[in-house]
């Protein structure tokens, strides 16, 4: 009979398997047939985050619920392990996140801890149970132990998928890997829409373990891994089947608010449409730089807290916030889940940065405030692409040399081509932004133009930016 537990054994092999032994005496037995290709999921749900709330066991294609019976932080262990989900902090009963519905799947969970999945622990026979749906279990945990990242693409936005699996990073193998499991993980990273979902390599071979195969997405999921995946690092891939995606861009952004300049002041995130703060708590030098770099803005300076530069509003973003200083966008850093915080708006983290790292400039006009955009970018200067480029991105550019109102917005290298990279396309302003890459723009240097789409402005103003124009370059 053991054979029919190997991992693809059939589901209807493993009922009848189950149908036809002593369930109580072959749990376990018939726990191995469901461990590799198993028809059980497990989430939490009803919570303020991903990481906390009611415990519900996905059981004969339907999700039901977990008794409070001998539910403890052992099991509470268990099944923070189970999600990646860190350490547990809490084991609820007496349904502290809300009663659930369906069937109770588990009564009587005695676990020791160690074990892989809550089912492995020690319970009633499924849905054999004394309990109401007031008994239901619940479970806070620390936080995700698993991360997710892009790699070796022209941008944040597309590349090689990779997974932080105990402690390493790992790849992803692209058998099944659509272009569902592909939005699954650009709305994970939040970089928009996905654009193509790339197999066989299509970003270079990764290193170490292949920590998902046979990855099979609704498009719903929050996160890649709960999607349905053959057990982790079990696979048949190499890493010339490393799966890779393309998003649209980051829907996502940052911006640093009453200060005295574009690089100091209060530390906002925009998420879900509205503007939010950044808790202090445990936000550093570390942090800050990766704010500052985030936005061009040279080096940290200081890291401030207790709403040194006046208290926000709207939602606290992130909280918990910590960074190694490496990480490309401040919301890589190590966080609380989004939105969940234990903090107030007089804990708004602030910071200082040295300056903008970032230049522009109008060339091959008559004068200093018509001609080519140009942009500095990682030391080099470089075009904009005319794609979208109209004359709300031209007032921002006007605006931003001290150049006066937007009268005309070029295309199609009115004022020649320039050299170099292209380093913004798809720039969409409302004219209100202060600089033109605070625009929402693809990623930067990610485009799909050439020079002879290079974009031009024409300026009202000469002798403002005349006069001013050596405090720009500086």
């Amino acid at each position: 009979m053991a054979i029919l537990c190997y991992p693809h054994a059939s589901k209807v092999l493993c009922r009848r398997f189950k149908e036809n032994i002593q369930l109580k005496k072959n749990i376990h037995s018939f726990n191995a047939c469901l461990s590799e290709g198993s028809d059980m999921s497990l989430r939490l749900v009803n919570g303020n985050g991903q990481c906390n709330g009611r415990v519900e066991i996905l059981y004969n294609g339907a999700w039901g619920t977990v008794c409070d019976d001998y539910f403890d932080l052992n099991a509470a262990q268990v099944v923070c392990r189970q999600l990646h989900f860190g350490n547990a902090l809490a084991a609820n009963g007496s349904a502290a996140f809300g009663q659930g519905q369906g069937q109770i799947v588990l009564d009587d969970v005695q676990c020791t801890g160690n074990e892989q999945r809550v089912w492995d622990c020690q319970h009633q026979p499924y849905t054999v149970n004394n309990c109401g749906h007031n008994e239901d279990a619940g479970v806070v945990c620390s936080g995700s132990d698993m991360s997710l990242r892009l790699v070796n693409g022209n941008g944040q936005c597309n590349g090689r998928v990779e997974i932080l699996y105990n402690g390493a990073w790992g790849t992803v193998c692209d058998d099944y890997f659509d272009l569902n499991a592909a939005q699954v993980v650009c709305r994970q990273l939040h970089c928009g829409n996905a654009l193509a979902a790339n197999g066989s390599a299509a970003f270079g071979q990764g290193h170490g373990q292949i920590v998902l195969d046979d990855v099979q997405c609704t498009g719903n999921e929050q996160r890649v891994w709960d999607c349905q995946h053959q057990p982790y690092t079990v696979n048949n891939c190499g890493h010339n089947e490393d799966a890779g995606v393309v998003c649209s861009g980051s829907d996502m952004s940052l911006r640093l608010v009453n200060g005295n300049g574009q690089c100091n002041g209060r530390v906002e995130i925009l998420y879900n449409g509205a503007w939010g703060t950044v808790c202090d708590d445990y936000f550093d030098l570390n942090a800050a730089q990766v704010v500052c770099r985030q936005l061009h803005c040279g080096n940290a300076l200081a890291a401030n807290g207790s709403a040194a530069f006046g208290q926000g509003h709207g939602q606290i973003v992130l909280d918990d916030v910590q960074c190694t200083g490496n990480e490309q966008r401040v919301w890589d850093c190590q966080h609380q889940p989004y939105t969940v915080n234990n903090c107030g708006h007089n804990e708004d983290a602030g910071v200082v940065c040295s300056g903008s790292d970032m230049s522009l400039r109008l060339v091959n006009g008559n004068g200093q405030c018509n001609g080519r955009v140009e942009i500095l970018y990682n030391g080099a200067w470089g075009t904009v692409c005319d794609d979208y480029f109209d004359l709300n991105a031209a007032q921002v550019v006007c605006r931003q040399l001290h150049c006066g109102n937007a009268l005309a917005a070029n295309g199609s290298a009115a004022f020649g081509q320039g050299q170099g990279q292209i380093v913004l396309d798809d720039v969409q302003c409302t004219g209100n932004e202060q600089r033109v890459w605070d625009c929402q723009h693809q990623p930067y240097t990610v485009n799909n133009c050439g020079h002879n789409e290079d974009a031009g402005v024409v300026c009202s103003d000469v002798r403002v930016q005349h006069i001013r124009g050596s405090e720009d370059a500086k």
